[in-house]
């Protein structure tokens, strides 16, 4: 069995326009846990114990700041 990847933000591309948290089909991401900038933008953070590795975000981030890892 394959081991099972999680998404990986890269934050220096990251415009905290939240479309992962919002197309998570199990909402295992959250925002705000990895800080908060001097813009007040909230990052996000996957809860591996809810994710399924499904690629979701991945596919959904308009600026490509997320891979499976």
């Amino acid at each position: 069995m394959s081991e099972k990847k999680y998404p990986f933000f890269d934050f220096s591309l990251c415009v905290n326009c939240h479309v992962c948290a919002q197309a998570c089909p199990v909402s295992a991401i959250t925002l705000n846990v990895n800080g908060v900038d001097e813009y007040h933008n909230l990052y996000p953070a996957v809860d591996k114990n809810c994710c399924i590795s499904c690629g979701i975000c991945e596919r959904s981030c308009p600026i490509e700041a997320i891979d499976l890892a």
